[in-house]
């Protein structure tokens, strides 16, 4: 996969070479960077309103407002935050990074009721992520209108906006900006060929992710999939590389299950607590309810309460059981013409899975806020179909007609 200019390939959904001259280019490259800063400035400009808003989150007071290390900036509090890897005492799971970074909010406002600061910095991450998202899907398949036109899409879509104003949810910001710059730095790796500086800095990006949400865990697993498709290098060499993420990965796991458990408690399926057919119950209810989220973003909420009864008799549950057996079926067909539906979803599943209900350690069975990161899987669908559609003259003109009549 090294070399540089027209030596790089992809292959298209017939199995056939496509010379990749756009990612070399110079021009394109620009075009990125300007697309890139004109998407970030309309989602800036879109999300300025949230900068005003006085509510707070359900739990920013115990997080936030009511958090003595929060409260009291300084390298003391950032120490004890780091070093309270097993029994945190802000409750959950080790989170050091996002906590500091609130800590450092606080500092900057200088008074305890300014809440601008913290929309500030939550709004500036999700400015952030927005380009990232810009510059992988180009790196990716090397069309700048293509990646542009899917970051804006995530960028705006009511889905993502949620952790904006929820002081206590920068985790989710903050671990999807490290997230997204260690895929871009692996891309990068990926590309250059033996640059294993990347491959470096890409992993100190993962650390920071875990650092900042365990959630980020299966980051590893979104690696290995990009390998398969659309880089297409999954070998054993594309495996043994990431021993040291999987080695941080099994670090994470152990870390969080302790401290979880400690502080909160945590509840596996299958258990005395949850009959053994919840985890299956609750995974195909919430593969389906995400994704109608996700293309249909309406009657939107902090937290969706439990099927009563969670059983099949309930429709929400016997459509989520139907429509994932479905989805199963019609992903491994799409299979035969192209990989990039079933890696798109396989994706976003590996990428929302802690946060599927499978280990029990919340009061609602969804939140909008945890498919922020795994719509990046979804974006990679449809950056690969609009990259189709700009090389076909006719139906890039449906496209722009479609473009029009949207705006």
């Amino acid at each position: 996969m090294g070399g540089d200019g027209a030596n790089r390939k992809t292959i298209d959904d017939a199995g056939n070479p496509i010379p990749r001259l756009a990612v070399a280019s110079g021009h394109s490259r620009l075009t990125v960077a300007i697309l890139a800063g004109v998407v970030a400035l309309v989602v800036l400009a879109t999300h300025w309103p949230v900068l005003s808003t006085e509510a707070l989150g359900l739990d920013d007071g115990k997080h936030v407002f009511e958090n003595p290390l929060v409260q009291e900036p300084g390298l003391e509090s950032a120490g004890r935050l780091l070093s309270e890897v097993l029994h945190p005492s802000t409750g959950g799971y080790y989170k050091p990074l996002s906590i500091i970074s609130l800590m450092l909010d606080r500092a900057v406002a200088g008074r305890p009721d300014d809440l601008r600061q913290f929309r500030r910095t939550s709004l500036a991450l999700h400015v952030a992520n927005t380009a990232l998202i810009v510059i992988l899907l180009y790196q990716l398949f090397g069309q700048p209108w293509a990646a542009a036109l899917a970051g804006l899409l995530f960028g705006m879509h009511p889905i993502t906006v949620e952790a904006i104003p929820w002081a206590a949810e920068r985790k989710s910001l903050l671990a999807a900006f490290f997230a997204l710059c260690c895929l871009n730095l692996y891309v990068r790796y990926v590309r250059r060929g033996d640059a294993w500086r990347w491959f470096l800095a890409a992993s100190v990006m993962y650390l920071c992710a875990l650092l900042s949400k365990p959630t980020s865990i299966p980051l590893v697993g979104l690696l290995l999939l990009l390998d398969y498709w659309p880089l297409r290098r999954l070998r054993w060499r594309a495996v043994f590389e990431k021993i040291p993420l999987f080695a941080l990965a099994a670090t994470s796991v152990a870390v969080t299950w302790v401290s979880q458990t400690r502080t909160l408690g945590v509840g596996i399926p299958g258990t005395e607590e949850y009959p053994p057919m919840r985890a299956p119950l609750v995974l195909c209810h919430n593969i389906i309810f995400y994704l109608y989220k996700v293309l249909w973003p309406a009657n939107l909420s902090a937290y969706y309460p439990y099927p009563d009864p969670l059983a099949i008799s309930h429709p929400m549950v016997l459509c989520g059981l139907v429509g994932t057996s479905l989805l199963i079926v019609a992903l491994v067909i799409s299979w035969r013409w192209t990989p990039a539906l079933l890696v798109g979803w396989l994706f976003f599943f590996v990428a929302i899975f802690p946060a599927l209900g499978v280990i029990g350690c919340m009061g609602a069975i969804a939140a909008d806020r945890f498919a922020y990161l795994p719509m990046v899987g979804l974006l990679l669908v449809v950056a690969h179909y609009l990259v189709r559609l700009w090389g076909h003259p006719k139906r890039l003109l449906v496209l722009r007609v479609a473009m029009i009549v949207v705006v």
